[in-house]
């Protein structure tokens, strides 16, 4: 962990934008810059799924692994299939692990979860940064929410959700970023190199870097 941070930025998924986005734009450290990666940056989960991890600390999480044969698309990098867990759970981003290298994923998320651990057991200040792809609700934020702060104690910590369903709240326990129609086709093509140089997939990432640059002028950097 780079000590020299004042803060932490964690993602909590749903799935890799946040750490994609924040750190194409800077805004977060790069692996080559000596950011380590956490259980939900890279991985598609279920927001039920992350609440559910957080709250057991991630117990039996590799127990039920599976690896699936499919067709190819544009997620999968290998077009061999990609390893699976019956909650949802798809690791689309660890290509290099084929149907027989349960091992080495399960090695790799050991490390992932020690990454997350040392980061929100230490003192320093966490945003954590939430993309809802589901119909997600105020009250499983709340829940969400709930669960961080037992995890946390009395540690500063603020949550960011940037949410493509609107059915999400602003409250005093968090800060959401509502984008609705036609932004929300973004979230089905955002990491689509055409996408990406589009018009409308620079100005919501323009939308998404001004919101959690705002939240971290007002609550990180004083």
């Amino acid at each position: 962990m780079d000590n020299t941070k004042k803060y932490e930025i964690v993602s909590l998924g749903l799935n890799c934008m946040p750490r994609t986005i924040l750190t194409r734009h800077g805004i977060k450290p790069s692996k080559a810059q000596g950011e380590l990666s956490g259980p939900f940056d890279l991985v598609r989960h279920k927001l039920g799924s992350v609440i559910c991890y957080l709250e057991n600390d991630f117990k039996e999480y590799c127990d039920d692994l599976f690896f699936t044969q499919r067709k190819r698309c544009f997620l999968d990098f290998r077009g061999k299939g990609i390893w699976k867990k019956p909650d949802g759970t798809k690791f689309f981003h660890d290509k290099d692990c084929g149907a027989n290298d349960r091992e080495k994923l399960v090695e790799r998320i050991s490390r992932r979860i020690n990454n997350f651990r040392c980061i929100v057991n230490n003192d320093k200040p966490i945003l954590f940064v939430l993309n809802t792809i589901d119909t997600n609700t105020d009250s499983e934020i709340d829940l969400l929410y709930d669960t961080l702060k037992k995890i946390r104690g009395d540690k500063f910590f603020k949550l960011a959700v940037i949410d493509f369903s609107n059915m999400i709240s602003q409250t005093s326990n968090r800060y959401v970023l509502s984008l609705v129609e036609p932004i929300e086709k973004y979230n089905k093509n955002w990491n689509r190199t055409s996408f990406v140089k589009s018009k409308l997939g620079k100005y919501t990432e323009d939308c998404i870097c001004s919101f959690i640059k705002h939240i971290l002028e007002k609550d990180f950097e004083k």
